[in-house]
């Protein structure tokens, strides 16, 4: 299972620099974007398509310092044109995401 591997630094540093309540308005709005394109990549997408959410995935997770999210969709994202559709695992991203969202709130919230 890969790990969330959040950049503690990085989070800090946007909570720092927008402060409490504009980060946690980030936080719910990126949420709110994986959830979109988590929804493309369960449907049936195109290579193209797949791509651009992967892509658009691993950005979301970089800004926010998911780590172990952005190494997955990066990954997958490169594969794409090798193995198409086949390359990403939808519900591994989704669960992968999930905990680091769960894990930034319970470290956030001490």
């Amino acid at each position: 299972m890969t790990e969330t591997r959040i950049d503690w630094t990085r989070v800090w540093q946007l909570q720092a620099d927008l402060g409490a309540g504009e980060f946690a308005e980030l936080v719910e709005l990126f949420r709110e974007e994986t959830d979109a394109h988590l929804v493309v990549l369960r449907g049936s997408p195109g290579t193209e398509e797949m791509a651009d959410a992967l892509h658009a995935l691993k950005g979301c997770a970089l800004n926010l310092g998911f780590g172990g999210v952005a190494e997955i969709c990066g990954a997958a994202e490169r594969a794409v044109p090798r193995e198409g559709t086949a390359a990403a695992d939808p519900r591994a991203i989704a669960t992968l995401m999930d905990r680091s969202f769960r894990e930034l709130e319970r470290k956030a919230a001490a």
